[in-house]
C-alpha cells in the first residue's frame, strides 16, 4: 500500500468521521427546533381546553349565584338557604348580591 492510499484511506475516514458528526448536530438542531414547535403548539391546544372548561364551570358557579340571588330577591328563598346553597356566609351572600 502506498502513501497515497494511506493518506487517502486516512482523509476519507477523517471525512467520514467528520460528516457523521455535523449530521448528528443538524439533526439535533432540526429536532431541537421541531421539537419546540410541537410543544408550543400542543401547550396552546391545552391551554385552549383548559381556558374552555374553567369558563364553563364559572360560567355555571355565576349562573347558579345568580339564579340564587333572583330567588332571594323575589322571596321565594331566605337568604340564609341561598347562601347555604352556594357554600357562602350570608355575609358573603349579601355582597354578592350588592355587586
Amino acid at each position: 500500500q502506498t502513501h497515497y492510499d494511506e493518506g487517502r484511506e486516512a482523509g476519507f475516514a477523517e471525512g467520514k468521521e467528520l460528516g457523521i458528526a455535523e449530521g448528528e448536530k443538524r439533526g439535533r438542531e432540526a429536532g431541537l427546533v421541531e421539537g419546540k414547535e410541537l410543544g408550543r403548539k400542543e401547550g396552546k391546544e391545552l391551554g385552549i381546553a383548559e381556558g374552555k372548561e374553567l369558563g364553563i364551570a364559572e360560567g355555571k358557579e355565576l349562573g347558579a349565584l345568580e339564579m340564587l340571588i333572583g330567588l332571594v330577591r323575589d322571596g321565594i328563598l331566605s337568604l340564609e338557604t341561598a347562601a347555604h346553597k352556594a357554600g357562602m356566609s350570608v355575609a358573603d351572600f349579601k355582597a354578592a348580591m350588592e355587586i
